[in-house]
């Protein structure tokens, strides 16, 4: 983890791992505390922050 601002969190993930930390961070996110609503997670890539966030 590089870096987390709020409800972000900024990784950086060796080539390959891409779908595998996705699906990781998806599960415990929203599994991470339970609520009426369920959690919404959201996940962007790209080479820096600002293209991931789009």
């Amino acid at each position: 983890m590089l870096l987390q601002v709020h409800d972000e969190i900024v990784l950086e993930i060796a080539p390959g791992e891409g779908a595998a930390v996705e699906e990781l961070l998806r599960r415990e996110m929203a599994g991470a505390v339970q609520l009426r609503a369920p959690l919404d997670v959201s996940v962007g890539s790209g080479p820096d922050w600002e293209s991931a966030a789009h």
